[in-house]
């Protein structure tokens, strides 16, 4: 890649991604730790991976998912090191849309965290000190006297996925009648100590807002419409097949996307 040419994904992903086949998989495993493993055996049906090889000039790590749900099949990606962080956080994101869209209820978000804590793991064992969102903390400091001993730093900075969340809900058409308009208003709530994510609805959402924060500080409202009950209804048919339960749903990033077009027609409330 030329320092004066745009990073070309798609020729990246041509040449290092692939689809794991049953054979691919079994070959796969004898490197692995036990999680592959584990799905081999059907004692778990899916499993995140990573593997590094430290072993050459420049440092290689390939992530990998293996699912058994249905059929044993998994998806593969390799990454060099000579990549800055920002392109490399770009791929392993990509990487997780793939996964998402081909196990659906795998979340872009919820993978990517996973490879990028399990990287911070195993390139900590190799020697490297590792940051992830941390980077304020090291300002100003002697980067030198941190890494006394160390191979160098590396970070894998992780998502904060309420943060995201919002920002897919972000539109200029938000209404400035935010909490006081006694209209009936659809709401999607995030749950971030259990993942899930609330549809219900509320006429003063504000009140409704403090209510729900009050019974669990993980609750935090992440968009609102206003729009008739009926909305609510068929947004809870939509996604029955991942209803937890009452109003609580473990969405994809994917679904969400759904809602946000299913929603376009309704006015869109100003929540921060």
């Amino acid at each position: 890649m030329k320092n004066n040419q745009p990073f070309n994904f798609q020729e990246y992903f041509d040449e290092y991604c692939f689809e794991l086949s049953y054979e691919d998989l079994l070959e796969l495993n004898k490197q692995d730790t036990g999680d592959l493993n584990n799905v081999l055996s059907l004692l778990a049906e899916s499993c995140f991976g990573v593997l590094i090889y430290d072993d050459q000039e420049i440092i290689e790590y390939v992530v990998y998912f293996a699912d058994n749900t249905v059929k044993l099949r998994g998806m593969y990606l390799k990454i060099s090191m000579k990549f800055d962080s920002e392109i490399r956080f770009q791929l392993l994101l990509v990487f997780c849309k793939m996964i998402n869209h081909e196990f659906n209820k795998i979340d872009v978000f919820d993978s990517f965290n996973t490879y990028q804590k399990r990287l911070r793991t195993g390139f900590e064992k190799l020697g490297y000190f590792t940051i992830g969102n941390e980077v304020k903390e090291f300002e100003g400091k002697n980067a030198v006297g941190i890494v006394v001993g160390k191979k160098g730093i590396v970070r894998f900075p992780t998502i904060d996925k309420l943060e995201m969340y919002r920002s897919l809900f972000s539109s200029d058409k938000k209404t400035q009648e935010i909490f006081e308009h006694k209209k009936n208003k659809i709401y999607l709530l995030f749950d971030g100590g259990k993942n899930l994510i609330k549809i219900g609805h509320s006429k003063i959402l504000k009140i409704r807002e403090k209510t729900l924060e009050s019974q669990n500080p993980n609750w935090v409202l992440i968009t609102a419409w206003i729009a008739p009950l009926k909305i609510e209804n068929k947004l809870h048919k939509r996604f029955s097949a991942k209803r937890v339960r009452g109003e609580w749903f473990a969405l994809t990033y994917i679904d969400l996307q759904d809602i946000n077009e299913y929603m376009t027609s309704f006015e869109q409330i100003s929540i921060v």
